[in-house]
């Protein structure tokens, strides 16, 4: 994991699958646990990659407005 995701909460499950199982048979319930157990701002592995997920309206203000162009989506798009 990067030294600089190490203060984000959240667990990366199995090494190199991480949540992916999760994800792909049961995806909503996946978030929500997450969500519950780790607030708003987690981070999980999917596929092989680590993720930092942003949930509800102050995560989207934050990304689309306030940080926008400090963010970028272009590794989700490869």
């Amino acid at each position: 994991m990067p030294h600089s995701l190490a203060h984000i909460p959240g667990d990366l499950g199995l090494p190199v699958l991480g949540d992916t199982f999760g994800f792909l048979t049961r995806p909503l319930d996946l978030y929500n646990e997450k969500q519950r157990r780790y607030g708003d701002v987690f981070k999980i592995r999917l596929f092989g990659r680590t993720a930092v997920y942003l949930l509800g309206a102050e995560a989207n203000r934050f990304m689309l407005v306030e940080q926008a162009g400090a963010m970028s989506n272009e590794q989700g798009w490869e």
